[in-house]
């Protein structure tokens, strides 16, 4: 029952690598699926049946093919075309947000670049909004004949529903706004820890191979280099908004946060400050999984604590999960602590070493997502 979600979710992975190496050049595009592939979030969110990880892979799908009708003139229509189909999945997978999130974020994107409001004013052509319809209305309209009612209660009661929180019957409570993007220091861990390196980190243009879209060895930005920026923020306020927000709802901006934290690493500068930036996080990593495994070491001497767990409607986020389960389940689960503390340790303690040097800085990334692996079966 999990494969489809998990080839969703690998789809998603080749899809960012794509669009990193199209934005940007093949090595950000590589560290960027590393990032996403190797995130606490991807993994604890897909081992769940739900509809935002084929959301989430029809929202970039979408945004691929936007970026390839940019760049390739001569076949911008087919690339459109594509662009629409993929919208068109990601509205049968979970409604219209699979339609409204990519053209809002195409929007954005246009009104920032003035240059790209040419090529992209060919997606609004009436082949691709007609082949949009083509996919999409057939299956309500079918099952509306079938059980009618039925389009009143999907798209004004679930889905509009959902957004202004006049859901009926109300079957879930809002996660807290705060709670929402805490929560997201353990989606994204442990790269989320490597934020202020990519905000301060400087690309080496002697490293840059060039955008493919420009031709081998050109050193010009991408015409929409900012998509992956615009694509988080419309991903915040689109989350923050929602009247029925769970943590979950952020998943199909996630490659747009592997796509820019992947920044950390592209370049080769020698600055003291560029070395600290990479190696503190990764000092904080290795003391992480240092006290992970003392916990190890000496969790068969610690009281075992409540019992019985809270119930589960408590337990609908990582504060509930962490609070609500009783200790007698969380020692259960002690063994597991040796190979995620220690692959977080080792590939930490890696990454320092190829970190502190320029030749091999850029490589630091590789033995933080060797480490994690542990951590992430663990999971």
């Amino acid at each position: 029952a999990r494969l489809p979600t998990a080839l969703a979710l690998a789809g998603l992975i080749l899809v960012t690598r794509a669009l990193g190496a199209r934005l940007y050049d093949p090595w950000r595009g590589t560290v960027a699926a590393a990032i996403l592939g190797t995130s606490v979030g991807m993994v604890a969110l897909g081992k769940l049946i739900m509809p935002e990880p084929f959301l989430a892979l029809a929202i970039a799908l979408s945004l691929f093919a936007v970026v390839r009708a940019v760049e390739d003139p001569s076949r911008r229509h087919w690339w459109s075309l594509a662009a629409w189909v993929a919208a068109a999945l990601g509205s049968l997978s979970k409604g219209l947000h699979g339609l409204l999130l990519p053209v809002v974020i195409v929007a954005l994107v246009a009104a920032l670049g003035p240059a790209t409001r040419r090529p992209l004013a060919a997606l609004a052509r009436p082949h691709g909004i007609a082949l949009f319809l083509t996919f999409v209305l057939p299956w309500p309209l079918y099952i509306e004949s079938q059980f009618p009612g039925y389009l009143w209660d999907n798209f004004l009661n679930e889905q509009l529903g959902h957004l202004f929180d006049t859901h009926f019957p109300r079957d879930s409570e809002p996660t807290p706004l705060h709670l929402l993007w805490t929560q997201h220091l353990v989606w994204w861990f442990p790269w989320v820890v490597f934020v202020l390196a990519a905000a301060v980190s400087r690309p080496d243009p002697r490293l840059r191979r060039g955008c493919p879209a420009f031709g081998a060895g050109a050193r010009r930005a991408h015409p929409l280099a900012a998509l992956p920026a615009v694509w988080l923020v419309t991903t915040a306020v689109a989350a923050s908004l929602s009247g029925q927000r769970q943590e979950y709802h952020t998943m199909f901006g996630w490659p747009a946060f592997a796509l820019l934290l992947s920044r950390a690493w592209d370049g080769g500068e020698a600055r003291r400050g560029a070395r600290l930036a990479l190696a503190l996080p990764l000092a904080l990593l290795a003391v992480l999984g240092a006290v992970g495994l003392a916990v190890y070491a000496l969790g068969a001497d610690l009281p075992a604590g409540a019992e019985t767990s809270a119930p589960f409607g408590a337990r609908n986020s990582v504060l509930g999960v962490i609070s609500g389960i009783a200790g007698v389940e969380w020692r259960r689960l002690r063994p597991l602590l040796l190979p995620a503390a220690g692959g977080l340790l080792l590939g930490a303690m890696g990454g320092l070493a190829l970190a502190w040097r320029s030749e091999t800085r850029r490589w630091s990334w590789l033995p933080i997502a060797a480490g994690t692996l542990g951590m992430l079966l663990a999971a």
